[in-house]
C-alpha cells in the first residue's frame, strides 16, 4: 500500500522520507536572504537620496549586527587607503628583493593596525556622543543607537572610498575631490543625524558633534598610539 507525506501528500516508497520541509526551510533562509539584501540596498541607496528618512529607520532596528559589518568594512577600506598613501610617500618601487620582503611586512602592518584604530576609533566617539548626550540633555540614550547613526552615515563614506579607488590611477586630483566631498556630506549627514536620534537643546547640538569629533581625533592621535 502506498504511503504519503502527511505534509505535502507526496507518494513515498517503503522507508523514504519526504524532504519537503528541508526544501521549505531552504527556500525559507533564501527568501530571509532575498529580503535582507533588499533592505541593506535600500539603505544604500536611501542615505543619498532619503538620508533623514533613512537615518530613522535604520537607527530604530537597531541591527547591532549589521552596524558592526558595516563599520568593519568601512575600517578594512580606510586601511587599504592607509597602504596607498603609505606606498606613494615613501615611494617604495623596485628595490632588492629582501628590501620589497621588507616593505611588504610593513604595508600589513600599516594596514591591520589602520584596521584596528579606526574600528576602536568608530566605537569611542559612538560612546562619546552618548555621554555627552546623557550629559546635555540629561536624559538616558541606547549605545546602539548611537553605532547604528555612525554606522549608517559610514555607508557615505565606504561608497566614497570606492569610487576614489576607481579614480586613484586615473586623476589624483579628481580621487581628492570626491573624499572632500563625500567625507563632507557625511559629516552633515552625522550631524542631522545627531539632531534626529538625540534629544539635546538646539543650542548645544554643535557642541556635542565638535566635542566627541574633537575628543577622537585626540583619541586616535595621543591615547591610541600609547595603547598600540
Amino acid at each position: 500500500m502506498a504511503k504519503y507525506c502527511t505534509n505535502c501528500g507526496k507518494p513515498l516508497v517503503d522507508g523514504q522520507e519526504c524532504n519537503c520541509k528541508r526544501e521549505v526551510k531552504i527556500d525559507g533562509e533564501a527568501s530571509k536572504v532575498d529580503l535582507y539584501m533588499k533592505e541593506l540596498w535600500e539603505t544604500i541607496k536611501g542615505i543619498f537620496t532619503k538620508p533623514v528618512d533613512t537615518i530613522k529607520s535604520f537607527v530604530k532596528k537597531e541591527d547591532i549586527a549589521l552596524s558592526v559589518i558595516i563599520l568593519i568594512v568601512q575600517s578594512i577600506l580606510i586601511g587599504i587607503l592607509a597602504v596607498f598613501l603609505f606606498r606613494e610617500s615613501f615611494a617604495i618601487r623596485f628595490f632588492t628583493y629582501e628590501y620589497q620582503l621588507g616593505s611588504a611586512a610593513m604595508f600589513y602592518r600599516v594596514f591591520f593596525m589602520t584596521v584596528f584604530k579606526i574600528l576602536i576609533a568608530s566605537f569611542f566617539v559612538a560612546l562619546v556622543f552618548q555621554l555627552m548626550t546623557e550629559r546635555l540633555s540629561n536624559s538616558k540614550i541606547d549605545y546602539k543607537k548611537m553605532v547604528a547613526l555612525l554606522a549608517v552615515t559610514s555607508i557615505i563614506s565606504i561608497v566614497t572610498l570606492l569610487v576614489g579607488f576607481v579614480l586613484f590611477n586615473l586623476s589624483l586630483k579628481l580621487m581628492l575631490v570626491v573624499f572632500l566631498l563625500g567625507f563632507l556630506f557625511m559629516f552633515v549627514t552625522l550631524f542631522q543625524g545627531l539632531k534626529i536620534v538625540t534629544r539635546v537643546d538646539e543650542n548645544k547640538q554643535g557642541y556635542l558633534f565638535v566635542g566627541g569629533i574633537s575628543l577622537t581625533v585626540l583619541f586616535i592621535i595621543y591615547v591610541l598610539p600609547i595603547l598600540f
